[in-house]
């Protein structure tokens, strides 16, 4: 079964080329392009992994995360957040605990920390 990644990210081209390249690659995608739609998406389809990006139109990634964080059905779904705001080196040490793509990314980049991420919360699952 493949894993379900959902992406959010208020740029769409971004996001579709995003989404486009992962479904090449296997894995069953969704998109938002706002906090709120991503915040109903996570709660009801219960994704494998986000991609959330920091700056949304409504309000902010960092806010769709701690809703999410609290929610009991969706604190478990790990997130990366996609940034345009740190460089791939302030990103590597921004925030303890918390996983940054660096924009513009590759689809290697992103395909591999997805796949560390999902490794790191079930081995079996990789």
């Amino acid at each position: 079964m493949p894993k379900t990644v959902l992406i959010v990210d208020d740029e769409l081209t971004l996001l579709d080329s995003l989404a486009q390249g992962l479904g090449l690659k296997g894995y069953s995608v969704m998109k938002a392009d706002n906090g709120k739609d991503a915040i109903e998406t996570a709660v009801k389809s219960k994704p494998d992994i986000i991609l959330l990006d920091i700056v949304l139109p409504d309000i902010s990634g960092a806010e769709v995360a701690r809703v999410l964080q609290k929610n009991h059905a969706t604190k478990r779904i790990p997130i990366i957040f996609l940034t345009g705001l740190l460089t791939k080196k302030e990103a590597s040490t921004a925030i303890a605990g918390k996983d940054f793509i660096s924009k513009p990314y590759t689809l290697d980049e992103v395909i591999n920390e997805i796949e560390r991420q999902l490794g790191k919360n079930d081995g079996s699952k990789k």
